[in-house]
């Protein structure tokens, strides 16, 4: 019942929709919500994170190999980051729990309140690792900078040789991080794009 209430609410439900419908009081909505995610957060089964063995990241880049149509051999993952939409921040909040001001959630690109996902997965989109750790207006490099993943890829030979991630032109190229060519380019290189 707790699931099932959850799942309706983190899919749009409205708590008194789901409240009615379930016989049970609509603060009890809100409470399964919580009740699943702390759930799903305890399982170890169900941890994301980045593969630390040399063996199974290069299972993530045979995965990336077996579905290139340009022999890509040395994929690890691909990395991208997402603003996920909030209400504005009251200034109480704020204040107390973060250390900088409620303007700093604002995404000037989308005028959305908002803060950044990141995420790396593999081949079959399946989360390798996910980071939300910075506010709306900070940008996807940013976020990366400050990510675990950041701080994982800068410790040689953390990574693989020869392997590393693919990211979108937020990013920046570095012996762990290809993006795309930039301007206009043909063949093999359009290909990569």
């Amino acid at each position: 019942l707790r699931l099932a209430i959850a799942l309706r609410y983190m899919c749009g439900g409205d708590p008194y929709d789901i409240a009615l419908c379930h016989g049970v009081h609509s603060q009890e909505v809100k409470r399964s919500c919580w009740m699943v995610v702390d759930a799903v957060n305890n399982t170890d089964t169900m941890a994301i994170q980045y593969p630390v063995s040399h063996e199974d990241q290069l299972r993530v880049a045979k995965g990336f190999h077996k579905k290139s149509t340009i022999d890509l051999w040395n994929c690890a993952g691909a990395i991208d980051g997402m603003l996920v939409w909030i209400q504005k921040p009251s200034k109480r909040d704020v204040d107390e729990n973060i250390g900088f001001g409620e303007a700093k959630f604002m995404c000037g690109r989308k005028s959305k309140y908002g803060v950044n996902l990141q995420a790396v997965c593999d081949a079959n989109r399946r989360f390798l690792d996910v980071s939300i750790g910075t506010p709306g207006s900070s940008s996807d490099y940013f976020t990366f900078l400050h990510s675990k993943i950041c701080d994982s890829l800068e410790v040689e030979g953390f990574l693989k040789p020869g392997l590393c991630l693919y990211g979108d032109n937020a990013y920046c190229n570095s012996s762990y991080m290809m993006v795309p060519f930039k301007g206009s380019v043909s063949g093999s290189e359009d290909a990569y794009n």
